[in-house]
């Protein structure tokens, strides 16, 4: 494995001891193209990707393979960007910018690497001359430019972000010489919010890589979205592996979102993909963040249904006039730097481009000959119609560049160090380098000021793009949108909807929500263990209403007024009675009729036997009054059907209590006449006596109720007033009680007692959790069963001891 690492090319830096120029030497086992100048620029680009790293005698060692074309095309805006400074007589006249640039390979272990030879470089410089790299740019990605920037702070080495937006690196404390031409992911933050407002997606999952980018960004996203009111439906971490089976336990990838925040870098997701176009997941909208949304990888046919639909932001793109004659003019035979680097790049390129062969041995595969055109073919590295990361390498070396310049351009005695003095082009420090790099100013070429703030950040301006199908059965990116961090804060987003295509292939925008909103007439009601906007709706209660939609509770309707059917509104109570021919009214007449007919047919079996010895009657009289006034009781809850009147509501509580009344005063009476007849109760009889006294002389002047009082009030007084009665018979009947079953009825009594407080008690809590009809139908089935209960209690036993025996 490490053989095949050096045979990948060993080219790093030591620089030489000259006046006129530097030189590097060959060193470390670093793919590298380099150029002498008199100042030296290092890049760590990442031209080919690395496999994973293993230890190999103590020391991490990644391979390199498949060569990506469109990162090449950074390496060579680099290499052209420099080239035209050098041809630029106003910019640094007589001063030759070399530079040297790593294929880091996307690999921790190459970053450090390089990095390990810049400060080596400069360690020897320090006691010789300013022969060292005045500063870096790269790499591509935030969690390698924490590494780099780690050894390069120490010495104040100048570091340009191009691709690294990572919020910490905006720590100046931690990174005090890293600037960069990219913006934060701060504002990639709150850009991200914005569209998810701009959209009413109020549903949202969100993954993100297990680095310093995803853990920084993802944090910040969170947090202004919560602000916003935005409901997340999951957080979870994408582990930073490069193989997709690690994705499979991951379920996520089925909950039930439409859209979800993938915030990651583009190597990184590309095991994610993998998996979810091997899965077939499908029908969600993917929110992209700068570093994917413009993977050429997942562009092509095989993501089209996992990743239409797509919408993220992007660096803005940019114009370097002259780039694409450059590329296209590019051959091996005369790209060869004095060391022989580049070839190890372009001889790859060739063969991937024209699918020829170096190697003599291969008959299989066409030889090259290197005088291919690259004009003959349709590659990336020669696509400059939309380039992004070129355009922000070419602008970082611009920066560095400008502050050269205005480095050499102080004026001595006026200068922005001690005493005014300024820094010497022939040996100026890297702090010195630093100062004028952050301070930098420059328009470039599309019209925009370059700048740095006081993190080291540029202005946020990001172009929105879509992903949609195009003819080729693939996708393609449609610009459809930007934000601008510097306009007003209304003002910084703007979309075209009429240019989007989303992942049903329309131009409608697909919802993202839990549960669907609760309509007029219902309210929410969360669900156990979800996010806070998964709810279900249930409807008001009959009396209340609820005239918003989404409403946390249903209001009650004011007095005399009643809830709609929908429930989303009072309207004035209608006539609720019982009433012909409704069922109800029709079963509660029967019970009456079956009532009267059979108080009928007990008085017709009673009356003509009362003056014989076998039934303990003393007295025709209570027994007629008793019979009479449950008759009333059936009779009186007649007036309980039909329509109500001022007749009828004055009549209808009142005649039902005054009939319970005699009813009680009877059974009464039938107590203090058997305890008469007993031996050893002439107390208690002159007791009752007594009581019976005070009992008549209240009669029931507590019992009349009207309809408007309402039922409140009805059953404080009259059940009060009943309830009392009831209870001082039970418990005189309870005394009057006699062995003799002969002469003393006073158990059958007791019976009929604990019956009637049984329905009563009952009748209570039944009574106020009905209303309308229901209520009125419970009551009088209170008074029909109380007539019901004395009647059969008290005289059952009496018919049947007539008719069996006979007694006439």
């Amino acid at each position: 494995m490490f053989a095949m690492s050096v045979a990948m090319g060993c080219f790093v830096v030591v620089f030489s001891i000259s006046r006129s120029s530097c030189e590097f030497l060959d060193n470390h086992c670093l793919n590298s193209i380099t150029k002498s100048g008199d100042i030296m620029l290092t890049g760590l680009i990442d031209v080919h990707y690395a496999s994973n790293e293993c230890s190999h005698l103590q020391f991490y060692i990644s391979l390199c393979f498949s060569l990506n074309e469109n990162y090449l095309r950074e390496m060579m805006g680099m290499v052209f960007s420099i080239t035209e400074i050098n041809k630029n007589s106003l910019l640094m006249p007589n001063i030759t910018l070399g530079y040297v640039i790593y294929d880091t390979c996307y690999a921790i272990s190459k970053v450090i690497e390089a990095g390990l030879t810049i400060v080596g470089s400069r360690v020897k410089s320090i006691r010789n001359t300013n022969c060292s790299s005045t500063a870096g740019i790269g790499p591509f990605s935030s969690r390698l430019s924490l590494n780099l920037n780690n050894m390069l702070g120490l010495f104040d080495i100048p570091q340009v972000g191009i691709t690294s937006t990572c919020k910490c690196l905006s720590d100046k404390k931690r990174f005090p010489s890293f600037v960069r031409t990219v913006p934060s992911d701060a504002f990639q933050a709150t850009a991200i919010a914005n569209l998810v407002w701009y959209f009413a997606w109020h549903y949202v999952g969100m993954l993100s890589v297990d680095d310093e980018y995803g853990q920084n960004g993802i944090t910040q996203v969170l947090a202004e979205t919560e602000a916003d009111g935005v409901c997340i439906a999951f957080h979870h971490t994408l582990p930073k592996v490069r193989d997709k089976t690690a994705y499979r336990k991951l379920e996520i990838v089925q909950a039930k979102v439409s859209v979800v925040l993938l915030f990651t870098t583009e190597p990184d997701l590309f095991p994610f993909a993998e998996e979810l176009a091997d899965r077939n997941i499908t029908g969600r909208t993917w929110i992209a963040t700068e570093a994917w949304v413009g993977s050429l990888y997942l562009k092509e046919s095989r993501f089209r249904q996992t990743f239409q639909g797509a919408i993220g932001f992007a660096l803005q793109q940019g114009n370097i006039p002259g780039l694409r004659e450059f590329l296209i003019n590019l051959k091996p035979e005369i790209m060869i730097s004095n060391d022989g680097s580049l070839d190890v790049f372009l001889l790859k390129l060739w063969e991937v481009i024209f699918n020829c062969t170096w190697n003599n041995e291969n008959q299989l595969t066409q030889m090259c000959t290197g005088q291919e055109k690259l004009t003959d073919v349709e590659t990336v590295f020669t696509d400059t119609f939309e380039i992004r990361t070129t355009y922000h390498i070419h602008m970082a070396v611009h920066a560095i560049a400008n502050a050269l310049h205005d480095l050499r351009s102080c004026t001595a005695g006026f200068g922005p160090f001690v005493n005014g003095s300024c820094a010497n082009m022939s040996e100026f420090s890297h702090r010195q380098l630093l100062y004028y790099l952050r301070k930098v100013r420059f328009m470039n070429n599309i019209g925009n000021l370059v700048s740095f703030d006081e993190n080291g950040d540029p202005p946020a301006i990001y172009e929105v793009l879509n992903w949609q199908p195009d003819s080729t059965g693939g996708l393609h990116f449609q610009l459809v949108g930007a934000f601008d961090s510097t306009a007003a804060k209304d003002k910084q987003l703007h979309i075209n909807t009429n240019l989007v295509v989303w992942n049903h292939g329309g131009n409608k925008i697909p919802q993202s929500i839990c549960s669907d909103p609760c309509k007029r007439g219902t309210r929410k009601i969360l669900r156990k263990g979800e996010p806070f906007c998964c709810f279900d709706c249930i409807k008001c209660k009959l009396g209340e209403y609820s005239n918003a939609t989404d409403s946390q509770h249903c209001r009650k309707c004011p007095k005399y007024l009643w809830s709609t059917d929908q429930r989303d509104s009072c309207i004035i109570m209608e006539e609720e009675y019982i009433k012909f021919p409704q069922l109800l009214a029709m079963t509660l007449l029967a019970f009456v009729s079956v009532g009267c007919i059979f108080t009928g047919i007990v008085t017709f079996i009673i009356l003509p036997n009362h003056v014989l010895h076998t039934i303990d009657l003393d007295n025709n009289t209570v027994d007629v009054l008793l019979l009479f006034s449950l008759m009333g009781c059936f009779c009186s809850s007649v007036t309980f059907i039909g329509r109500p009147t001022k007749l009828t509501c004055t009549a209808r509580e009142s005649l039902a209590c005054i009939w319970l009344t005699l009813v009680m005063k009877c059974i009464l009476h039938k107590i203090f006449q058997s305890v008469s007849h007993s031996q050893g109760k002439d107390r208690l009889y002159l007791q009752g006596k007594i009581i019976f006294g005070i009992w008549m002389t209240s009669y029931c002047v507590f019992s009349i109720c009207w309809c408007m009082l309402g039922k409140t009030r009805w059953i404080i007084c009259a059940l009060s007033y009943l309830g009392l009665l009831s209870v001082v018979c039970f418990i005189l009947s309870l005394r009057a009680q006699t062995p003799s079953t002969k002469t003393n009825e006073c158990k059958f009594i007791n019976f009929s007692l604990s019956g009637f407080i049984l329905v009563w008690l009952t009748f209570i809590p039944a009574y106020n959790s009905t209303d309308g009809k229901f209520a009125l139908a419970t009551e009088m089935f209170a008074i029909i069963a109380s007539a019901y209960i004395h009647l059969c209690s008290i005289y059952i036993p009496k018919c049947y001891i007539i008719l069996r025996k006979g007694i006439k």
